[in-house]
């Protein structure tokens, strides 16, 4: 009596052994691919927060502006039918941040 496996067999492993491989692999690169694209979201996230918060701790002056800062946010500030608020915009990335704040006049 013969031992070990036929060809057949063989080649039959390693087939499902090589569609199994490919199948894990599409599924580690797309993992990759939504930890990038959530950790670009949660960057631009800090960064529009960060800037609203130095608005409301430190208010702008009353006018209509467009600002873009070093870190490429860009903030709309625009006059509200209100004396002393603005409504202000910020933007990072993909992510936008709306608020009313106070102003200096």
């Amino acid at each position: 009596m013969k031992r070990g496996f036929t060809l057949v067999e063989v080649c039959v492993a390693a087939l499902v052994l090589a569609f199994a491989s490919s199948a894990l692999l599409r599924f580690v690169s797309g993992y990759a691919q939504v930890s990038k694209r959530e950790r670009d979201y949660v960057q631009s996230f800090v960064k529009a927060s960060a800037k609203l918060e130095h608005y409301i701790e430190f208010p702008p002056a009353c006018s209509d502006t467009l600002v873009r800062d070093s870190l490429n946010v860009l903030s709309s500030m625009e006059r509200t039918a209100r004396e002393g608020l603005l409504w202000l915009s910020v933007k990072s990335g993909t992510v936008e941040l709306n608020r009313m704040v106070k102003c200096n006049e």
